[in-house]
């Protein structure tokens, strides 16, 4: 965590001071949460400006703020800048300058915070280590993610994400990584990108920015596996895919799976490294997720970790927290949890896990949202192909999930709220002698735990 005095801070914020030195030690953007001793950043929302929180923060503690523009009124003491994100990005860059660990940047339209996690299971194995923290993997968590580091860590793995072409070449600048990994380009985020060219362009920022002599890990089951490369020049390239895609461009593997197997809530399968063959049992559901163990193990290889700490690591991940989690819900429901968000790529893998459990099979969607004019034919394609898989029904809600629920056919049912929809599914589906397994996933907007946590309190 950084510890450094307000003047050193200013300085390297480009910052006007106003305040007498002193130390502070970590940062803050939430005047709530406050330690004693933070940094507060002020930051302008688009419906919030924490300028408005100056107090709050320097009652719980705050040694100084850092503000767009000096407040007179408040004895805190406060470092002027330009803008407060950027000034939190130009103190993150230089503070992690001041590292000579090894670190791995990972990006992709989904996966990304699963293969993460993955790593850090495996890093675990090593010794000290820093990962993001949830899914802080803005230009505003990214450099609170870097502020957190200390100089008894070996290795750090940091999330990007990218609203918009350009994040992901900012948070580069700022994180400068030795090893990058794209997980997949998906059709998410259309509405902002315009199109998967465009999605695809947004997330190679990782690689047309990796400095020369980093590694790129390489997708070579996406489709945009050729492109990603001609970005790159003097850097070391590591390709890894499944065997079951076939490879048709017959790009020779490094990393890959063969062989899978599947229980209720493992995988099995043969995993083929340049450091030896193993078969691994892993704790997570489903063919992205051998994917995304393949890529997570690729990266660690990068970072020069052993392939008994890679499987180690590996057979130790429990899935994150609403991605494809299995629950017991009451009155006999079984619950796939895949909540934590949806585009069309993640539902059409949560839909093949689906198709494989026992019993009746039922998905409960919620719109997927940032499409743009592509909205209505994803959904519908949606629609079709949990009809083409043989998932026996369909709840949705939704102003787009209509369109799934209406190519589904007679046995989707469509409703005008989520309340009305969980009083159905109570109703309809619980207390059922068949054993059933409900799919529950919707964008983050659509709020679809409430949904599991319903289902999950019934009969209380």
């Amino acid at each position: 965590m950084i510890e450094l005095k307000l003047s050193s801070a200013a300085e390297w914020m480009d910052a006007k001071f106003f305040a007498a030195d002193q130390l502070f030690q970590g940062v803050s953007i939430d005047s709530r949460t406050v330690q004693k001793g933070n940094l507060f950043f002020a930051i302008k929302g688009d419906n919030v400006d924490a300028h408005d929180f100056l107090e709050q923060a320097q009652t719980n503690g705050a040694a100084a703020a850092v503000v767009d523009h000096y407040q007179e009124n408040i004895s805190l003491p406060q470092l002027q800048v330009d803008n407060s994100i950027l000034a939190l990005g130009r103190l993150a860059k230089r503070y992690r300058q001041g590292f000579s660990l090894a670190l791995a940047a990972v990006t992709g339209s989904c996966g990304k915070t699963t293969v993460k996690e993955m790593l850090a299971s495996i890093l675990s194995m090593e010794g000290p280590f820093l990962a993001s923290k949830g899914n802080l993997n803005t230009e505003i968590g990214v450099p609170l993610s870097l502020l957190c580091l200390a100089p008894e860590q070996r290795y750090a793995v940091i999330e990007m994400g990218a609203r918009q072409k350009g994040d992901i070449r900012y948070l580069m600048n700022l994180v400068e990584p030795d090893v990058t990994l794209i997980t997949n380009a998906g059709v998410a985020h259309l509405e902002i990108f315009g199109s998967e060219r465009g999605i695809a362009e947004a997330k190679g920022e990782i690689f047309s920015s990796l400095k020369p002599q980093g590694t790129a890990v390489i997708n070579a089951d996406d489709p945009n596996a050729d492109y990603w490369r001609s970005l790159l020049s003097t850097q070391a390239v590591v390709n890894f895919g499944l065997q079951a895609k076939g490879n048709t461009k017959g790009t020779p593997l490094d990393f890959s799976a063969a062989n899978l197997q599947q229980t209720a809530e493992t995988s099995q399968f043969d995993f083929l490294t340049p450091l030896g063959n193993r078969r691994i049992q892993l704790k997570a559901f489903g063919e992205h997720n051998v994917s995304n163990a393949v890529a997570a193990a690729a990266v660690a290889y990068v970072l020069g970790i052993s392939l008994d700490n890679i499987v180690l690591g590996l057979e130790k991940f429990l899935p994150v927290s609403g991605r494809l989690q299995f629950k017991a819900g009451k009155s006999g429901i079984k619950i796939m949890d895949d909540t934590y968000n949806a585009n069309p790529v993640s539902v059409l893998a949560a839909l093949a896990v689906l198709a494989n459990c026992k019993g009746k099979k039922i998905f409960v969607m919620g719109d997927m949202l940032e499409l743009g004019s592509h909205a209505v034919e994803l959904h519908r394609e949606i629609g079709e192909e949990a009809q083409r898989l043989g998932i026996d029904k369909m709840y949705g809600f939704g102003r787009w999930t209509a369109e799934a629920t209406k190519a589904f056919g007679s046995q989707a049912k469509h409703y005008p709220d989520k309340a009305t929809l969980i009083q159905s599914l109570e109703a309809e589906e619980a207390g059922q002698d068949e054993e059933r397994m409900i799919l529950i996933k919707g964008s983050r907007g659509m709020k679809m735990e409430e949904i599991v946590q319903a289902l999950m309190e019934y009969g209380n």
